[in-house]
C-alpha cells in the first residue's frame, strides 16, 4: 500500500476528527471511505458521459431514436408501478 501525505487545514483536521469519532471510526478510516467515495462518484460521471457520448453518436449516425416526451410518459408510468405501452423508434431525419 502507498503512501501519500496530505497537508489538512487545521479547522478541517478538526472537523474530521469529531466526524470519525462519532462515526466510531479512525480519522484515517474516515479520510479513506471518503476518498473511497469521491472517486468512486467521478468514475461514475466518466462513464455516464461516455455513455452519453456514444448514444449521441449512434443517434446522429442512425437518425432513430424516441420521442422525449413519449419517453418521459413511459418512464414516469413505470416508476408509478403501472403498465406502460414502450415507446416506438422514430426517424428523425431523412
Amino acid at each position: 500500500m502507498a503512501t501519500t501525505s496530505v497537508r489538512v487545514p487545521d479547522e478541517l483536521r478538526a472537523r474530521i476528527v469529531r466526524a470519525a469519532e462519532r462515526a466510531e471510526m479512525t480519522p484515517h478510516a474516515l479520510m479513506l471511505e471518503a476518498l473511497e467515495e469521491r472517486v468512486q462518484l467521478e468514475e461514475a460521471r466518466a462513464a455516464l458521459s461516455a455513455e452519453a457520448d456514444e448514444r449521441y453518436a449512434t443517434w446522429t449516425n442512425t437518425n432513430r431514436g424516441y420521442d422525449w416526451h413519449e419517453m418521459r410518459a413511459y418512464l414516469e408510468a413505470r416508476v408509478e408501478g403501472r403498465k406502460a405501452k414502450r415507446p416506438r423508434v422514430k426517424t428523425w431525419r431523412k
